[in-house]
């Protein structure tokens, strides 16, 4: 770890950027999580050890597994905002298109970027199932059917599609290149 900074540190420096310490922060996910270590600097400054962190909005926590908060609150906030004003219209097709236009995107925030295990996926996917059950006002033994019929397809399908587009875009894109190529010219 210690070389990884250096490292950064040396390509700040190419940049002309300055990391901020105050501002940044190493945090341990594995086994060993709660072992106390040795203080690593970054550009002449301490970096300190937290449990958890907010980055772009995503909480992620030390621990042995990767593990951080979704959005699954925000998802229901924003879907019973809309189902309560189209639930008047008695149009649940409308309904199921402003699910999936307006929060699939807040269920599945940065999750292209993220490492969601089959539990979060699982759950995540329990979300559209309960909106999907309470727009048809059915029980979960037809919801499969339902989304199947309106498009709403399995999570795990609308994941891997995210990532491919992520890692597509993020391979097509010239300054990923010349970074790559700058960390490799460096490494080796």
């Amino acid at each position: 770890m210690p070389t990884m900074l250096d490292l950064c540190d040396k390509f700040s420096v190419d940049l002309d950027v300055r990391f901020n310490t105050m501002k940044s922060v190493a945090m341990r996910i594995g086994p060993r999580f709660d072992v106390v270590c040795a203080d690593l600097t970054l550009s002449g400054g301490i970096v300190q050890y937290v449990q958890s962190l907010k980055y772009l909005d995503v909480c992620i926590k030390a621990s042995r597994k990767f593990a951080c908060d979704f959005f699954k609150a925000k998802f229901y906030r924003t879907f019973n905002c809309i189902y309560a004003k189209s639930f008047t219209g008695n149009s649940e097709l409308i309904t199921i298109e402003l699910l999936r236009s307006c929060c699939l995107p807040v269920l599945l925030y940065a999750i292209e970027s993220l490492l969601p295990r089959v539990c979060d996926i699982n759950s995540l996917n329990n979300c559209i199932n309960i909106a999907v059950a309470k727009i048809f006002r059915v029980s979960f033994n037809n919801v499969d059917f339902i989304r199947q019929m309106t498009g709403l397809t399995s999570l795990r399908v609308l994941v891997a599609e995210r990532r491919s587009r992520f890692f597509s875009k993020l391979h097509q894109s010239t300054l990923f290149r010349s970074l790559m190529l700058l960390l490799y010219n460096r490494i080796f």
